[in-house]
């Protein structure tokens, strides 16, 4: 059979977790975004350089996204 290096599942796990993250912001759902967010955090500290490098953007991105949900919850 055919193994996924555990990397590539690192950062399957990433966007999956980008995905519902993004999901939940679209409804103002900050606080279950911030759990995703959290948890993509963790995998993301765990990765080597060149792994983070390709969702750096996709995580940042989110961050801001968040950050601009929660602003938009606080008016």
């Amino acid at each position: 059979g055919f193994e996924l290096k555990p990397e590539t599942s690192n950062i399957d796990a990433i966007y999956s977790l980008l995905i519902s993250a993004r999901r939940f912001l679209s409804d103002l759902n900050t606080e279950e975004a911030k759990q995703d967010y959290v948890e993509i955090m963790s995998i993301y500290n765990n990765l080597n350089l060149k792994e983070q490098s390709k969702v750096y953007e996709d995580v940042k991105d989110l961050y801001n996204e968040r950050k601009s949900a929660e602003n938009l919850k606080l008016k």
